[in-house]
Formats: C-alpha cells, sequence, structure tokens
C-alpha cells in the first residue's frame, strides 16, 4: 500500500474529526503528530500540528471528504481578520449601565441634597432602582480574542 499525505491540521479536534470521517468511509487512513515532534522542538507555530496520511489509491476521496469537513469548520468557527487564525477565544464583557443613566442618579442626589423633600428622596430612590434594573438586565458584550495576535473582534 502506498501512503501520500493528505492534510495539515493545527486543531486536534479537526483532526481527529476528519480521521473518524475518513474510517467511516472505509479509507485507511493515519495521522502524525507533530507537536512531539524532536525537530520542531518547543515549536508551537504553524509548522507543529498533525498531518493526516491516506491510502494513495482513495487520495481523491479522502480529499473531497476532507474539504467538505474543513469547509463546514471554517463555516462554524470564527477566524482573526488580522491574522486569519481559527486560535480564538470567546469572551464576555458584563453589561454596563449606560453613563448617562449615572449622571441623572447624580443630579438626582445633588437635588434631593438641595430640597430636602419626600418627592426628592423618592425620585432619587427611582433612579438607583432603574440603575440596579438595568445592570441586571443589560446584555453582555461578547466577542472574541485572538490568541495568536491579542485583537480582539466581533464575529458580526
Amino acid at each position: 500500500m502506498k501512503v501520500r499525505h493528505l492534510t495539515h491540521c493545527n486543531n486536534l479536534l479537526l483532526a481527529d474529526e476528519m480521521m473518524q470521517a475518513l474510517q467511516d468511509a472505509g479509507i485507511v487512513c493515519g495521522m502524525h503528530d507533530e507537536t512531539i515532534n524532536e525537530m520542531a522542538g518547543l515549536y508551537r507555530g504553524d509548522a507543529a500540528g498533525y498531518n493526516l496520511m491516506v491510502d494513495a489509491d482513495r487520495y481523491d476521496e479522502a480529499l473531497a471528504l476532507v474539504s467538505r469537513i474543513r469547509q463546514q469548520y471554517e463555516d462554524y468557527v470564527p477566524s482573526c481578520p488580522v491574522c486569519d487564525s481559527s486560535d480564538v477565544e470567546w469572551r464576555a464583557q458584563p453589561g454596563r449601565v449606560p453613563r448617562s443613566l449615572w449622571w441623572l442618579v447624580g443630579l438626582a442626589i445633588v437635588w434631593t441634597l438641595l430640597n430636602n423633600n419626600i418627592l426628592s428622596w423618592v425620585v432619587t430612590g427611582v433612579f438607583l432602582i432603574v440603575c440596579i434594573i438595568a445592570k441586571r438586565t443589560r446584555p453582555d458584550h461578547t466577542y472574541y480574542h485572538c490568541r495568536q495576535c491579542d485583537n480582539d473582534f466581533d464575529n458580526d
């Protein structure tokens, strides 16, 4: 049996998914882990990864299958717009109360201290309650962070 190099992946999950699909299709395949290669050393860049090899007789069929899996993966997983890396993580920044609402609370407190009547205390209490409710109900800002170039981006 003649073996031919099929593809290279930086992501073990993607490489394992490709290998499983090839085995399910009855294509003899193997994976070589380049991350533990002594030649690569401690380098964890594009050179270190996982190489898939297949039987040379079924190379075209395997390439079509792997291309379809890679396209599905790229459609699902976001990539950095700066360096085009898929080594990204999802982050969430807690929702914040708009600054203008805090200015209204500050004005209400000043108005309460100057007037010192029941209406001013009620208005200040209402503003504070609105700020607390806004803080709890405002959605988090979600974004992606690239581990390669430290870029933050939205995937919209």
